[in-house]
This record gives structure tokens, sequence and C-alpha cells, in this order.
């Protein structure tokens, strides 16, 4: 949402600074969102609220979101609800910890952007 704003300096910190959760190196997808507190704007930045504030935006690192991420990742239409629609449980680290996913695959699934907008983070800052 356009009302969803992290601060300027948020985002340049998670720009140039070591953030465990954005290191595409070891991170596995295994439960990638961030979720942020930010202000809160009733439809314009002209109208910030100052007694209000929730956890968002969220940011998820590329390599953990379909389109960008590796393919071989990515979940079947079948291991969804319907397709593009939210995953299964049995897919999901919150309901079922995973136990329908393949345990040789050192990465967990894909988000596409119903998991994203439905599923917990693992980190909030």
């Amino acid at each position: 949402d356009a009302d969803e704003t992290v601060s300027r300096d948020f985002l340049r910190a998670v720009q140039s600074c070591d953030f465990p959760q954005f290191d595409a190196e070891t991170e596995n997808c295994d439960t990638p969102k961030v979720a942020v507190a930010s202000m809160v704007f009733e439809g314009s930045p002209e109208c910030m609220t100052v007694t209000r504030k929730w956890m968002h935006p969220d940011i998820i690192l590329g390599k953990c979101i379909e389109g960008i991420g590796d393919d071989s990742f990515k979940l079947t239409d079948d291991e969804r609800h319907r397709p593009f629609a939210w995953r299964k449980p049995k897919f999901t680290k919150n309901k079922g910890n995973y136990s329908g996913w393949p345990k040789e695959k050192q990465t967990y699934p894909l988000w596409n952007a119903a998991d994203f907008r439905r599923d917990q983070g693992g980190f909030k800052f």
C-alpha cells in the first residue's frame, strides 16, 4: 500500500548495513519476511497519525520470491489452495512446519503475492 512506507533512514540502513535476514548466501527462505514498524499515513504524507503505528511494510529477500528466485523451489498449483493463491498448511512454517516440503531441498518454498500478504514474517523491526 502506498501509505505503508519505511523511513528513508531505515531504507538506507537496509541498503548499507549487514542484516542477517537479507544475506542471500545464508537465507534459506524458511521465514524470510521481515515486518517493519512504521508511521501511519491516512491517504497522504500530510495526514500522518501520531498515536498509531503498525507492522507494515514488509520486506523480503528477492531470492525468496516467485519470479525472482530459483524456480526449482516454486510450489506447484496442487501445493496451493488454487493457482496463485496461498499455500496449503503443510507448506507453511506456522501451520505445518513444512511437512509437505521435500527434506532434501536446502531452500524452502518461494513466496508469491498471496503468501506475502497472508503468512507471518520471521523477524520484526
